[in-house]
């Protein structure tokens, strides 16, 4: 028989905030009914689908997959696979009855959901994961939490929570002191004070953490690690190093804003490195040089890490690396890839107006294997002070053996170092499959020295091809580098114009404006 009868409200919570649900049309499809299909085998397609000719066991399946899509989204947005799992249940007592009879559509439980614990029951046996996302007044007000909910610590996989001081640690207090089963912690303390991290969590697998105070000693084996505004009675870079020791599967590595003590600035030796072969993404944002170039020196990121060889699963042949270095800004390591937009892999901040510039780039450097970059954008204001010599040169550009495109916009001084070391050919040639040089002076609002520097890089080029290196495909100059010189005896295409180069969001691949 076709239930045709409209839900009650007996179950329904003040959260909900939907409409009263309407009779079941069973000779018509759902509105979200092709979304959820979509993702299902064409053999598993009707051309005319209804709510009545699919049986219970597919719906289920299609509740669970337009769950999980949402559950994987990053914090804040996983408490959606609740709303999701809320409006399946909302619709007609069909679906509801299918909807309730599914476990996982409850795993996950929103602290400001009325009558929580139903949710929990409604989960059955399996890993529930709590979300506290407090907003608007919420944000900074005390929040309490249910006194059962201890009862279920031992099922939680996953607690994100961001909110007060106080609100994290009543949090901390509910759950109690042992999540045995807990793997993913995402703590967010919105306010000045720093909350102090108690819990024992011995299969913990990713760590996120603002301004929480935490015993590093205490994890092991992470997959996920990130720290922003890290505090704790004597923090230090040592401590962090001594913990990505014993996590050799991290795949994720981002520190923000941390102040850790250096107690030793030497480079670090061979045995104390530490080699991260899974990594997938690095970020240090806001840190002190001495601090960045202390884990960077015990930090290694080998060629068959995904950070480098596949990014985010993509196939190698769908992906290009690029490098991005602006010298008082960032370096930032990325692929362009068949996705809308390029996926950035690697970013560490560089100290502004460094009078070590040239050193810090190739201490970051030093950390990952770039030997598969195909693209440099390399971008030097000229605020900064001497240029690097040629060896500097050398040393950066021997690591980048795999180069085809070149985009440089540089003070003259700096471009003159740089074209003597690309085109020296001892003790090998440097960078053998470039293709495409630009080269944007910042200096070229001085016409005379314009017409100079054009005939120094036509120089150099040309003994770079009298070594046995072909002609350039492109070669790109500002309006004035030495138009009159013959070009075709160095590149197969010139090109002299007006160049803008446009440093990068670090989420996307170099950009230049001609």
């Amino acid at each position: 028989m076709k239930p045709t009868c409209i839900i009650s409200t007996k179950e329904r919570h003040n959260g909900d905030s939907y409409f009263h649900p309407s009779d079941c049309d069973h000779t018509e499809a759902g509105d979200q009914l092709p979304l959820m299909l979509d993702p299902l085998p064409t053999s598993c397609r009707t051309s005319d689908v209804t709510v009545d000719s699919l049986a219970p066991e597919l719906l289920k399946l299609i509740f669970e997959m337009s769950c999980a899509d949402n559950a994987t989204e990053a914090p804040p947005m996983s408490k959606s696979a609740l709303g999701t799992a809320n409006k399946l249940s909302h619709v007609c007592r069909f679906w509801r009855d299918i909807a309730l009879d599914t476990p996982s559509l409850w795993a996950t439980i929103d602290r400001f959901h009325d009558k929580i614990e139903n949710f929990v029951s409604r989960s059955k046996s399996l890993p529930i994961y709590l979300n506290l996302e407090a907003e608007g007044e919420n944000a900074l007000a005390e929040i309490n939490f249910p006194v059962w909910l201890q009862r279920y610590s031992g099922r939680l996989h996953g607690i994100f929570a961001e909110g007060s001081s106080e609100t994290i640690q009543n949090l901390l207090q509910s759950v109690g002191m042992l999540l045995p089963k807990l793997v993913s912690l995402d703590l967010r303390v919105l306010s000045e004070e720093f909350v102090v991290l108690p819990i024992s969590t011995p299969n913990l697998r990713r760590l996120f953490l603002y301004h929480v105070s935490v015993n590093l000693d205490a994890y092991t084996d992470l997959t996920h690690l990130t720290l922003d505004g890290l505090y704790s009675s004597t923090p230090k870079a040592a401590d962090v190093v001594h913990l990505l020791r014993k996590c050799p599967r991290l795949s994720v590595l981002c520190l923000y804003g941390l102040e850790l003590e250096v107690v030793d600035s030497g480079v670090g030796e061979r045995d104390d490195v530490v080699e991260l072969a899974q990594l997938q993404t690095l970020e240090f944002q806001q840190l002190a040089m001495d601090t960045t170039a202390y884990l960077l020196s015990r930090i290694q990121v080998p060629l068959c890490a995904p950070l480098v060889r596949n990014c985010h699963n993509y196939p190698s042949s769908d992906q290009e690396l690029w490098l991005e270095i602006v010298a008082d800004r960032y370096i930032v390591l990325g692929a362009s890839t068949q996705s809308p937009n390029g996926i950035c892999t690697f970013r560490v901040d560089l100290p502004y107006n460094s009078r070590r510039a040239f050193s810090d780039i190739k201490t970051v450097m030093s950390a990952v294997d770039t030997s598969t970059v195909v693209s440099l954008l390399f971008v030097a204001p000229s605020e900064l002070y001497a240029p690097p010599s040629v060896n500097a040169w050398l040393a950066i550009l021997s690591r980048l053996p795999s180069l085809i495109v070149i985009t440089l916009s540089m003070p003259r001084q700096w471009t003159e170092t740089f074209i003597e070391a690309l085109c020296s050919h001892e003790p090998e040639v440097l960078c053998p499959s470039l293709e495409i040089l630009t080269i944007m002076d910042i200096d070229a609002y001085d016409f005379v020295a314009c017409a100079d520097l054009g005939e120094i890089i036509w120089d150099y080029l040309h003994a770079r091809v009298q070594s046995g290196v072909g002609l350039l495909e492109l070669l790109r100059l500002h309006c004035g580098h030495g138009d009159c010189l013959n070009w075709e005896r160095v590149t197969k295409t010139f090109e002299s114009c007006a160049l803008e180069v446009v440093p990068s969001t670090p989420s996307t691949a170099p950009a230049i404006i001609t």
